[in-house]
């Protein structure tokens, strides 16, 4: 298991470190510089207001073939066969990759099976 700890957004001076836990699920781990399997997983800090898509559009945005696998460069939408879960959920049940990061959450994401 790789682990890597990434800042996006910038905390300010004095305010409370926030993480997200980002886990990057099978084929998508190639993308990575991993075999393809398994998983890598991210510990993300994250500003206050800072929502699920800036905080994987960060992240991504360090692996050039992970980013264009995950957005759609014509309209910076989520890319075919791409799923994400947050806190073991399908987005779209409760949260969006529009909701507000949440200190702790866990974000899981993996390529849709056919």
């Amino acid at each position: 298991m790789t682990q890597h700890t990434t800042s996006i957004g910038g905390n300010v001076a004095g305010e409370v470190e926030r993480k997200i836990h980002i886990e990057v699920y099978g084929w998508l781990t190639s993308y990575l510089g991993g075999n393809g399997g398994g998983r890598k997983h991210f510990e993300v800090d994250f500003s206050l207001g800072e929502t699920l898509r800036e905080a994987v559009f960060g992240l991504s945005q360090g692996y050039p073939t992970l980013h264009q696998r995950l957005w759609n460069p014509q309209n910076g939408q989520v890319g075919p066969n791409i799923d994400f879960l947050l806190n073991d959920a399908y987005l779209g049940i409760t949260r969006s990759l529009d909701s507000e990061v949440q200190d702790g959450d866990r974000l899981t994401i993996q390529e849709r099976s056919s």
